[in-house]
């Protein structure tokens, strides 16, 4: 050791006492020690020295007390602290003390996508956050279509959402929960799939001419999708009901806003009974009689 460096150190003071840490917030450390049992001369300040590991810059700050605030921290992460004194000379440093900053509420989730299962019901999936500043302890998906809103919560990245309306939109963004929730995930859009409709209403049948019929009818009240074919089918007699597997009649057409079709060559005098279905993509709704 040189000359110059015994005189530093004679002047330096030994390393402060008793030193702790805790966390007060997520971005926040408190740290306490006690003053060295050697100071070797008036102590003017201390420096707290601080970082997440050995792969980051050392940071620091100064404090007359013997106390010290470090803020500004990154949550949900482990800190390496020790303290020195400074006389006219830069102590030896305590031992180290390594403390964990509290939970915070976490980025949103990520990569959400959502498909229609069934005409009642979706699926969702996203992935974690990126920045979780914790323990991810759950997720809440939220649902939404027109002014109605509801949600459901999961451990899981990924959910079956049922009971839902059938051919309808909805807006979904998911929800991660630490300590706090934190931000939504990017809003995605998905509609159920289509079904059955319902019956065609107000079914009207009159006279043309002896031969002759139009037929009139409005469109379902639930249409559970696009409607693509309207079927009449008519039968001769006055019965209850006329199916595809009798003697009756079909007559498709396709869909338009008419509502409205005329059917002739019909027999002279005759009772006839007249049925409308409509259908979708998937398949026939119900009947109208009439």
């Amino acid at each position: 050791m040189t000359a110059f460096q015994q005189a530093y150190w004679l002047h330096a003071p030994e390393h402060p006492q008793n030193v702790t840490a805790l966390p007060i917030n997520s971005t926040t450390i408190q740290i306490n020690w006690v003053v060295p049992t050697v100071t070797n001369g008036i102590v003017r300040y201390y420096i707290v020295v601080y970082r997440i590991d050995s792969n980051t810059d050392l940071m620091e700050l100064n404090s007359t007390n013997t106390t010290a605030l470090v803020t500004g921290l990154t949550p949900f992460t482990f800190y390496t602290l020790h303290v020195l004194a400074v006389t006219v000379a830069r102590g030896e440093a305590s031992e180290n003390v390594t403390v964990q900053t509290n939970e915070a509420a976490p980025s949103a989730p990520l990569d959400i996508t959502a498909f229609n299962v069934s005409s009642t019901s979706i699926n969702v999936t996203w992935q974690p956050p990126m920045i979780p500043n914790g323990i991810v302890r759950s997720y809440r998906v939220v649902y939404t279509t027109g002014s109605t809103a509801a949600d459901v919560t999961t451990t899981n990245t990924s959910v079956v959402i049922a009971m839902l309306e059938i051919f309808t939109t909805y807006q979904v963004q998911v929800f991660a929960t630490t300590v706090a929730e934190g931000d939504g995930s990017n809003i995605v859009m998905v509609t159920t799939d289509e079904d059955t409709p319902g019956p065609p209403g107000d079914l009207f049948v009159n006279e043309i001419n002896s031969t002759a019929i139009v037929v009139t009818w409005e469109e379902p009240g639930i249409t559970n999708g696009i409607i693509t074919l309207y079927e009449i089918l008519y039968s001769v007699g006055n019965v209850t009901t006329v199916s595809d597997n009798d003697n009756s009649v079909i007559v498709g057409i396709t869909t338009n806003t008419s509502y409205r079709h005329v059917i002739g060559g019909l027999d002279p005098y005759t009772m006839y009974t007249v049925v409308i279905r409509t259908y979708t993509r998937i398949g026939a709704g119900d009947l109208t009689v009439f």
